[in-house]
């Protein structure tokens, strides 16, 4: 979003290009700085604590370098209490 932005396209532009909301884009395009990576990053919020463990990150950051395929039982892994 912010690429498209920097190159020059309108926030309407984007929204339809993106599919997104044309209140989403210029919030993102408002709030968010394009030349300082470290303004995209998550900031604390008051009330907002961590809710993944580090386990539950390692298994989602493992399950994204996997084929389709690989994913068999998958489901039973993150959610051991889903039927």
């Amino acid at each position: 979003m912010l690429l498209l932005m920097n190159s020059g396209k309108t926030y309407r532009e984007i929204s339809e290009f993106l599919g997104c909301g044309l209140r989403t884009v210029i919030y993102w395009c408002v709030h968010e700085d394009p030349d300082n990576i470290e303004s995209l990053k998550d900031k604390p919020q008051k009330g907002n604590n961590t809710k993944a463990t580090d386990k539950y990150v390692q298994l989602l950051m493992e399950t994204i370098e996997k084929l389709p395929t690989e994913l068999a039982g998958l489901r039973q892994k993150l959610s051991p209490n889903v039927t």
